[in-house]
């Protein structure tokens, strides 16, 4: 049985992460406007050496889960109340390592991933719902990994992915949470490792890898009105490609291609249907992925062709620009991160030392 544990993390050293400001609206007309983030603190998580893969933020919550630990991933998740200021754990059904996670209306959705460190994938679905902290539980048409995850509306989607080491799928399981029905698509190539993002009323599937180990430059485009795929290309094939979502801007940076890393950025507009395409400071794969919010998006712990990175790409969606600040704890990976109002909170770890927490500020 599911349940939420009352106790909070007990963290000791660095500095409390202070309330959030104005949260991030729908667009960029009338949300925050930031120009850097700046790391303010942190504090370890002195009973745990779980580290979590996976960021999810719905309302004032960041959820961190799909938590590995050797030979199998944790079933804890560990939230952050922005309002309150405080953190709690609670336990999903399983874990969701490589899975897909997304927030969609008021609700958080784990999906697919492995429990384990084996090669076989889970079908298994944990729904949290903040305003109760309670989970229900729901099941994929089809078991696997590295699967890719977004929403737009009411609609989440949870797409490509593989049942084991050859078997790369093109299915998408489509969840409408105003009606908790469940129905099925497909995408027009089968892809594991790829990047999904979505706003409006579109969700776009974009690169990958094929069951040939190709990478692919193949984007699909879900429309939840209609119902209808279209497909589209990015500006050089890839896989890893770390997504963010501003307003309606869909931001898909960097990843890995068949030469190394990529510094390619293509940016579409929900808007319009327009793409436009970006550069990074260099080729790189973020392996924290990214946190968005008000007018920009924070791409973390990026590895170059050189190694690992202290720097922290950010892109305003106000004036299309980027910046690089190093700002990441030397010596510390940064797992995932998640983003309330004007407040950033990274997940890092070294090598025998317990996950730590990180905190930063939008200005």
């Amino acid at each position: 049985m599911k349940y939420v544990l009352l106790l909070c993390l007990v963290m000791i050293g660095g500095m409390a992460c202070h309330k959030s400001g104005t949260s991030a609206t729908s667009g960029i007309s009338g949300s925050a406007n930031y120009d850097s983030i700046t790391l303010i603190g942190s504090n370890p998580f002195t009973n745990s050496q779980l580290q979590p893969t996976i960021a999810v933020t719905v309302g004032n919550q960041m959820l961190f889960g799909g938590c590995g630990v050797p030979d199998r991933i944790s079933d804890t998740v560990f939230i952050f109340d922005a309002e309150k200021d405080q953190w709690s754990v609670t336990e999903m059904g399983t874990g969701h390592g490589f899975g897909g996670a997304i927030a969609v209306d008021s609700l958080i959705i784990f999906a697919g991933g492995k429990a384990s460190a084996g090669i076989v994938g889970e079908d298994g679905v944990d729904i949290y719902t903040p305003s109760t902290g309670k989970w229900t539980t729901a099941v994929l048409s089809q078991a696997r990994y590295s699967l890719a995850a977004a929403s737009a509306g009411s609609i989440a989607a949870f797409g490509g992915g593989q049942t084991g080491p050859n078997g790369v799928v093109a299915t998408v399981d489509l969840y409408d949470a105003m009606t908790g029905t469940w129905k099925t698509s497909a995408l027009s190539v089968p892809r594991t490792t790829l990047a999904a993002a979505g706003a409006g009323a579109k969700i776009l599937f974009a690169g990958g890898e094929d069951n040939l180990d190709q990478l692919s430059d193949l984007v699909d485009i879900y429309d939840i009105n209609t119902g209808l795929w279209t497909t589209a290309h990015l500006s050089a094939p890839r896989s890893l490609i770390a997504t963010a979502v501003i307003g309606h801007q869909l931001i898909f940076a960097g990843g890995y291609s068949g030469n190394g890393f990529s510094d390619a950025v293509d940016i579409y507009d929900v808007s319009t249907g327009q793409w436009s395409v970006s550069r990074l400071r260099e080729p790189c794969r973020y392996n924290g992925g990214a946190a968005s919010s008000g007018n920009l998006a924070c791409f973390f712990s990026s590895y170059s062709m050189s190694g690992s990175s202290d720097t922290v790409d950010i892109y305003n969606a106000s004036t299309g620009g980027w910046s690089s600040v190093g700002i990441l704890p030397d010596n510390r990976t940064t797992l995932c991160g998640a983003a309330v109002g004007n407040q950033v909170i990274t997940m890092g770890v070294q090598d025998g030392l317990p996950t730590t927490a990180y905190y930063y500020q939008l200005k």
